[in-house]
């Protein structure tokens, strides 16, 4: 099953770009984009660190509670992008005091019943740790032989 109002025969978005600010200036803007899009169960979500803490590119494991309920971070996913990405650290820290995912999530749970996702927390403007990371993403992705969501 697929998120979003897009018909059947629309292809699955490759990436969006969706606004991160409290629900009552973002959210309706979020929920739209989320909305027009055909969306699958696995996406990576990449969010930026405002608060500075953690590791440059900080992937979390484990689950992410939100009022609905537990999210599953994908496991198997994440830790090939740790593999193949050399500044990725596994790091809770960076996604502590972090809003950028966390808005995102309980909009992602309504549309996306089997949610699987991978929180990547970007604290750095270093374009070889992003380009690195660009890279990483893309070999995480073709090895996972799917086609998981980027927004």
């Amino acid at each position: 099953m697929t998120g979003g109002q897009s018909p059947a025969g629309e292809p699955i978005a490759a990436a969006l770009m969706v606004p991160h600010a409290g629900y009552i200036y973002s959210g309706r803007i979020a929920s739209e984009t989320y909305l027009a899009s055909r969306l699958p169960t696995r996406l990576v979500i990449l969010g930026p660190n405002h608060t500075g803490e953690g590791s440059p590119i900080a992937i979390m494991s484990g689950s992410w509670r939100t009022p609905l309920g537990d999210a599953e971070i994908d496991a198997p996913l994440a830790a090939a992008i740790l593999d193949r990405c050399r500044d990725a650290r596994e790091d809770d820290a960076a996604h502590r005091g972090e809003h950028s995912i966390e808005v995102q999530l309980p909009i992602l749970q309504r549309l996306v019943p089997d949610l699987r996702f991978v929180p990547i927390c970007v604290g750095t403007d270093r374009l070889p740790v992003l380009l690195d990371l660009g890279r990483a993403l893309a070999a995480a992705i073709a090895a996972a032989g799917d086609d998981p969501f980027w927004c």
